[in-house]
């Protein structure tokens, strides 16, 4: 049996990886949607 500090530590070292991931993807996603919206804005200022 492991002991609780083992599983406590390794749940803790878990969700501060999945928290990183998480803030990638959002970081990624806002990064994308930020380009995405330049390029509309953009091309409708050629537009006028």
């Amino acid at each position: 049996m492991p002991n609780s500090e083992d599983i406590a530590t390794e749940s803790l070292v878990f969700f501060q990886k999945l928290k990183l991931a998480c803030n990638l993807f959002l970081f990624t996603i806002s990064h994308l949607a930020n380009l995405f919206i330049f390029q509309c804005v953009k091309k409708k200022k050629l537009k006028d």
